[in-house]
């Protein structure tokens, strides 16, 4: 059965991810889970993992696929209806940067190479391995975008953590739209429910919570829906990531740090509404692989959070 929940909280986004930004969804899924019983299977088939799965309906399985999407399909409404958000909010850009025709696809590689570079993060990136992310141009084309590393401005402060660089060809221009502050779409702002579930778990999630489009956003959490679709439906009815513009997890906007308490740094970018645009403030010069991190410090992407957020009781960056 471990298979099966694994299975399962993969497509909600993941166990952690779900338990916080909907409860009730991960207590359906439970409930789901239970009424399922495995039994030893001979078959071959391919996406089995040795069992058949029997569900109360009288339907049944070799494929753990096919029956997580089951389980999952049973809790949809729970998912639909998220409860979340509450610690102090990170400033955005007053300026209204709509994304318009522009679309936020990348690849991810371990090399510079962009050829080797995948649609899906390395499972072995480290904490302190470089993450080369490159955007999608085109059939066959993919262009240096920005690098995901240790933050150079956090070592400054005498913290550790990840930060992201620019790593354009030539870095990025005033004005230029890097990329989307994207994640888990947890709910309205002023619902009482989310501004409960942000208080309490504030220790966990305070450096990723976002709120864009009057809707808070969990960034270090998927915004694929249950049948790994991209997507963040608004209570206006409005996607805020439609798949055909946003990839996930996109450029790591929830990785980069404020400038707060660290000695000659300042913002170079900013976050706007009503579509978590990363625009850059100023120009940034381009990271040099070739380097070392305490020479690429002006390349690394810094956003003002806001005197109301580090008021709110946060010590540390990104």
């Amino acid at each position: 059965m471990e298979a099966l929940r694994g299975a399962v909280y993969n497509l909600l986004g993941n166990a952690a991810a779900t338990r916080a930004a909907a409860p009730a969804a991960a207590s359906a899924a439970e409930h789901a889970l239970s009424e399922v019983s495995c039994r030893a299977s001979r078959s071959d088939r391919p996406g089995g993992d040795g069992f058949r799965y029997h569900f109360p309906d009288g339907s049944k399985t070799r494929s753990v696929d096919e029956a997580a999407r089951a389980v999952v399909h049973a809790v949809l409404p729970a998912i639909r209806q998220p409860a979340v958000a509450g610690v102090p909010r990170p400033r955005l850009g007053s300026d209204r940067v709509p994304r318009g025709d522009e679309s936020f696809h990348f690849y991810y590689g371990l090399t510079t190479d962009a050829t080797a570079a995948t649609a899906a993060v390395p499972p072995a990136w480290g904490e302190e391995q470089l993450l080369f992310v490159f955007r999608d141009r085109g059939p066959g084309a993919r262009e240096p975008w920005v690098v995901v590393g240790p933050s150079e401005a956090l070592r400054r402060a005498g913290l550790c953590g990840r930060g992201v660089y620019a790593w354009r060809a030539g870095g990025f221009t005033k004005g230029q739209r890097i990329g989307v502050y994207a994640g888990f779409v947890i709910g309205p702002c002023e619902e009482p429910r989310v501004e409960q579930w942000r208080a309490q778990q504030a220790q966990d999630y305070w450096d990723a919570l976002i709120d864009i489009a009057g809707h808070t956003i969990s960034g270090k959490h998927s915004p694929f829906d249950a049948f790994g679709e991209l997507h963040a439906t608004l209570s206006d009815g409005r996607v805020l990531y439609p798949e055909a513009q946003v990839s996930w997890p996109g450029m790591f906007a929830h990785l980069m740090n404020d400038a707060h308490s660290i000695p000659g740094a300042g913002a170079n970018v900013r976050v706007t509404d009503p579509d978590g645009v990363v625009q850059a403030v100023s120009a940034i010069p381009p990271f040099d692989p070739a380097k070392q991190l305490a020479a690429n410090a002006a390349s690394e992407l810094l956003w003002p959070y806001g005197t109301a957020f580090w008021n709110g009781g946060a010590e540390e960056s990104g």
